[in-house]
Parts: C-alpha cells; structure tokens; sequence
C-alpha cells in the first residue's frame, strides 16, 4: 500500500488551502527578498503548513506518512504534494509533517525539530544548519530573507521551522552557486541552479506560486548576472552561506570591507565628497553590496551588509560585521586606508522621542586585527 493509499484510509478529507493561508506563505516566501536600503521592521510570520490541511489529525500523520530522502529531482522532500480528494475535486494539498502545528518552545525542541526535518532537505556538500538552529537559540533577532524575528522561547511551530529550513537551504545554493561561477566550475554552477529549480516546484505545489524572487535568480543565473544573486546573498546571515568556522566567517565579513573600500576610495579620488557618501550614492556604485547608515530600520549594520558609519575625522568610515560578532572597520580618504575593528555600538537605540536612530556618535576605528 503507497501513501496514497494510506491517506484514503484516514477518516475526514483534506480540503485544500484557502487563500488567507496560501497569502500567509506567499507572504513568508517574499520577505526573504526584502534587502536593500530601505529595511522594513520583519513581522514574526507565523506560517503553519497545517494550516493547508488542518483536518488531518498529527497522530494520522505520523501513523500513516514517513519523510523520505530527497533526490535529484526532489531536492524538497518533506511537507507537501497534491493527491486526489474525491469525486468532483481537483486535489488537495497533503502534509507530511507530524503535528505541524505543534510549538517549540526550548532549544532541545528547535535542534530535535532540525535533525528531524534535515535528512529531507538538500544542502550542498558541507552544508549544515547547525548555525542558524545555534543563532535562533540564542534568543537573538534574526534578519534577513526569512524573515525570522523570533525567539525559540517564544514559540515557533514546527511548520514554520520547514519553511524557513528550505530559505536557508536556498541561500546555501545560492553562495556555491556564486563560488562555482568564481572558479570556472560548470558543473557546480549548473547544479545550483537545477536544485533551485525543484525548491521552486515544491514552492508551486505548497501554496500555487511559483516566488518571484526564486524564479528571478534562476532567470539571472542561467545568464551568468552575478549583482542580483549577490545582493539576494547579502541577506544570508546566519544560513551557514558563508563558512562554519570563525575563520572563513570573519574572512566573509573583511573581504566584504575589502570591496567596499575599494568603492569608497575610486568615489573618493573622483572628488566626491566624503560627507555626501550614503547608501543612495553607494549602491549607485556597487549595486551588488548592501549599503546601511544610521538611517536604515530595524538594524543599520548587521552581517553581509555594509555600514557607512560618522567618522571621527576625515575620510568615510565603513564597518563590516561578521557572523561571528566582530566588527571590521576601515576609515578611507583618497589615499591611505586605516584598517582595524571597532566595540562602537551600532545597535539601534532610542532617540528620546519614542523613536528610533542609530547613536549618532561618531565611531572609532581601532587599527589592526585584519
């Protein structure tokens, strides 16, 4: 007896999602592209993929539907797929997740959920998600494509943790993607894009669309257009994208600054003027790097992004944080560069008037450590 099968034996009828739900995840799936000047404070998006199919009871499902290792041409095996419901119906959207609904509310719940719903989610070769499960454990905010600004204390259900499993799942092939095109390597480029490609499909059966977003990368990809596949990039922290050692996380952040002070310094030597030098005439310059001031909300400086922060004297001061917390800091004039790191809190703070600004204080460039 096939799965199939199996879900005709289960009393009730799944009754396909309806469209406040379907708006819910589309709404999930576009916040991952939410990068750019202009920063939105992320909602907590609380996406139960039950909520397609609530009627099944979590006790059916675990009974009756195992999660299977993915393929090649499955790379998303987990959660969803579209079986006949009856006479007169045109199919309903099955759940292979048991007790989707189900909240997490320790650390122990999040790292058993991951290690559950892993085996049936493609990553490449090295790939993990042991620094997203370890970040999102901490308690901290998280931003970026999936939008996740919650807190494991709070609660996340277990659907939700699919969901945002196959974002970093995407921002992973994303980067080997970037990394083959850098090498020369056809093969590696070629697999990124055809793993996306099925994260797509799994996308199209789970709520009838097809992401904008995704199939904007793909369309870039197979024409080799490397801004907008690292701009989407730039919005991976904390997705194990960029290394899962200290090491080649700070050297993700510094090569990063390494750019950027290039861009600041050719602005520079064209005589512009080091107090006109925001994010607006930045991303004018190198529309690939993700330019923040004291002015972009929620967070002005955060990992893959760069900070234009005051300087405390001549020059432009950029700043580079790295997942592992330090930041990287470089004051640049039209000829030298001072390199080293800064303590300077870049968190937003209260202004006083019940809002919100970054300190306004100039920040310190302490020389060396990179």
């Amino acid at each position: 007896m096939d799965d199939l099968d199996l879900l005709k034996e289960l009393p009730g009828r799944v009754d396909p999602p309806d469209e406040e739900t379907k708006q819910r995840i589309r709404a999930l799936m576009r916040a991952r592209m939410e990068t750019g000047s202009a920063r939105r404070s992320r909602r907590v998006v609380k996406v139960g993929l039950l909520g397609i199919a609530a009627v099944l009871t979590a006790a059916s499902l675990a009974a009756a539907i195992a999660i299977h290792p993915w393929t090649d041409d499955q790379p998303v095996t987990i959660g969803v797929g579209v079986y006949p419901a009856g006479s007169g119906s045109e199919g309903s959207i099955k759940v292979e997740i048991s007790d989707p609904n189900g909240m997490l509310t320790t650390p122990a719940d999040l790292t058993a959920a991951v290690a559950e719903f892993a085996p049936a989610i493609r990553l490449p070769d090295g790939g993990t998600f042991d620094m997203w499960t370890q970040h999102v454990n901490t308690g901290e905010t998280m931003t970026g494509h999936a939008a996740m600004g919650f807190e494991v204390q709070i609660g996340i259900q277990r659907s939700s943790v699919v969901v945002d499993m196959v974002g970093i799942a995407e921002c992973q092939w994303a980067q080997q993607w970037l990394n083959a095109s850098a090498q020369g390597d056809q093969a590696g480029a070629q697999q990124a894009v055809q793993i996306l490609g099925g994260v797509g499909e799994w996308m199209q059966v789970a709520v009838s669309e097809n992401p904008a977003y995704l199939v904007d990368l793909l369309d870039q990809m197979k024409n080799g257009e490397k801004t907008g596949i690292q701009r989407f990039e730039n919005g991976c922290a904390y997705m194990g994208s960029w290394g899962n050692t200290p090491a080649e996380q700070d050297a993700k952040a510094t090569g990063d600054l390494t750019f950027a002070v290039g861009t600041a310094q050719d602005y520079l030597l064209s005589g512009g003027d080091a107090g006109a030098f925001d994010p607006s005439t930045a991303g004018r310059l190198a529309p690939n790097v993700e330019w923040t001031d004291s002015t972009v909300q929620p967070v002005p400086a955060l990992p893959g992004a760069i900070f234009i922060a005051r300087s405390a004297g001549a020059g432009v001061t950029l700043v580079s944080v790295s997942e592992t917390g330090t930041q990287f800091c470089a004051v640049v004039t039209d000829t030298p560069v001072v390199h080293g790191t800064t303590t300077h809190d870049l968190n937003v703070v209260p202004d006083g008037s019940g809002a919100k600004a970054a300190d306004p204080s100039p920040v310190d460039c302490t020389p060396g450590g990179w």
